[in-house]
């Protein structure tokens, strides 16, 4: 058996949890028994014993709050995953550092642990970007990760930048291949009817996703041309109505377009006709990825991941709204834009195909259960996979 964990429950809204869900149900139809482990299957005898702690923890202020979530999720996992026999266990693919540990005490040596990295740069560089760390917390948390981290046999990242990112918490010697993100391709949109030219973006509306950038694009765009365009900013957030109010004095209120939540945000997408993603850092932005299954052109800030699906420099944008303004306007109202496609299928097909990917992951899988990390020989394993 195959088990997959988190400390990401199923119902929770995060491209993780994407992650495994698609992951189940690709090894299910490969033929593989998986199983799927989370604080949902935590004991309740457990999971009360340790609510009662947590009033002990959070009177420490903000390091006991750090202290008390990464031991509960440690130990609701840790319960969790004894309720499987190790007998039963072939291999455990954990979803993020603290499952990975876990599943090798509740499992011991013997069953081969491959940890897929979903963070954005590193575990201590997320929580400093919540709130600044003092640096004996942070001193401490570095430890803590190490430690995490040192159980694992196998990493898999998601881009060559968040390996770099990571790599002085990671054991000295260690085995890690590049898999990204990847979707199924989607069906090709019908025709549209005559209607402005549209450019979306999706995410969390907050600040490292920089969706501020898009609405001063679109004051310069409504300075550069009469053409119509809407610009469709898909999400919700912490800046959502400060920068409604920004586009209101911005004078393109009408022009951009705040449609918050939505359940199946990328069948809107492929109603775009390009796809703007400018986010500040981010490991294997997925929601490139799935602009580019659903055939829609897309233009980015070229930094952390996003360099790594886009290559072309053509696609690349400045971080300047003048000057994005004129590359964007650039490639909607002349043939750029069916070269910008063609060239960025290409590289979807050929680089991001799900079915390779899979393929890589389970070689992965294979090379893990047929060595011990103790009986290995050191070796960094830089192939790059895309899933």
């Amino acid at each position: 058996m195959i088990v997959l964990t988190s400390t990401l429950n199923p119902s929770y809204s995060s491209g993780v949890v994407t992650y495994y869900k698609r992951l189940q149900d690709d090894l299910q139809r490969a033929g593989y028994a998986v199983r799927l482990v989370t604080h949902d299957n935590t004991p309740n005898l457990a999971r009360r014993f340790l609510g009662g702690l947590s009033k002990v923890f959070w009177s420490a202020g903000w390091a006991g709050e750090i202290l008390h979530n990464q031991l509960d999720h440690a130990a609701k996992l840790y319960f969790a995953l004894r309720q499987i026999p190790a007998s039963q266990v072939e291999l455990v693919h954990a979803q993020d550092p603290i499952a990975g540990a876990m599943a090798r005490l509740a499992y011991g040596k013997n069953v081969p642990i491959i940890l897929t990295c979903h963070f954005q740069e590193n575990p201590v560089a997320e929580m400093q970007a919540i709130r600044p760390l003092s640096p004996v917390v942070e001193a401490r948390l570095v430890r803590w990760n190490r430690w995490l981290f040192s159980k694992v046999d196998q990493f898999v990242f998601v881009s060559q930048y968040a390996y770099q990112k990571s790599v002085h918490l990671l054991p000295a010697a260690h085995h890690y291949t590049i898999i990204h993100d990847t979707v199924s391709p989607a069906p090709a949109a019908p025709a549209a009817a005559p209607r402005p030219l549209r450019i979306t973006n999706v995410g969390f509306i907050e600040e490292r996703r920089n969706q501020i950038h898009l609405i001063r694009i679109a004051h310069e765009l409504k300075q550069l041309t009469n053409q119509p365009i809407e610009i469709w900013l898909i999400g919700d957030g912490p800046k959502r109505a400060e920068w409604q109010r920004l586009a209101q004095t911005l004078g393109v209120g009408s022009m951009v377009q705040f449609l918050g939540r939505q359940r199946k945000p990328w069948q809107l997408l492929t109603e775009s006709d390009l796809y703007v993603h400018l986010a500040h850092n981010e490991n294997c932005p997925h929601a490139i990825i799935e602009a580019m299954a659903a055939s829609v052109p897309v233009m980015a800030i070229p930094v952390g991941g996003a360099i790594e699906l886009l290559p072309n420099p053509k696609s690349h944008l400045s971080q300047s709204p003048k000057a994005d303004a004129v590359s964007i306007l650039a490639v909607l109202e002349g043939k750029k834009r069916a070269q910008l496609l063609k060239e960025q299928r290409a590289f979807f097909l050929e680089q991001l195909n799900p079915d390779a990917a899979l393929t890589k992951l389970l070689a992965v899988y294979a090379r893990c259960k047929t060595r011990s990390a103790q009986q290995a020989v050191p070796y960094i394993n830089t192939e790059l996979a895309y899933s």
